[in-house]
């Protein structure tokens, strides 16, 4: 099995990074006061199961959403629209139920 690592270069609103079924780890690379948006594709374009990592890899993302990632989800991010990831070095791992859902795991 082939796992992809992408380090993902600070990216605008307007340019959200949208994961394929072959990335499994995204490592976000966070500038000081700025945003990365990641778009989560239908879940039902990832097979049951499968998913994909999303890290701060600079430790920069913090409270108050200045310096954050945001996770938006054409499917539902366990009930919720979208995900914020807003403290230093954190991580969350999004597993698609193959259907029509993302949960965070």
């Amino acid at each position: 099995m082939n796992f992809a690592f992408k380090m993902l270069p600070n990216h605008v609103a307007l340019d959200p990074y949208v994961p394929t079924p072959s990335d499994r780890f995204l490592g976000v690379d966070l500038t000081l006061g700025s945003l990365q948006y990641v778009l989560l594709p239908e879940a039902s374009n990832f097979r049951a199961g499968t998913g994909v990592i999303v890290k701060d890899t600079r430790g920069l993302a913090a409270p108050g959403g200045t310096s954050a990632i945001v996770i938006l989800g054409s499917s539902n991010i366990d009930a919720e629209a979208h995900l914020l990831i807003d403290t230093a070095y954190a991580s969350v791992n999004l597993i698609s139920n193959g259907v029509d859902k993302w949960h965070v795991y």
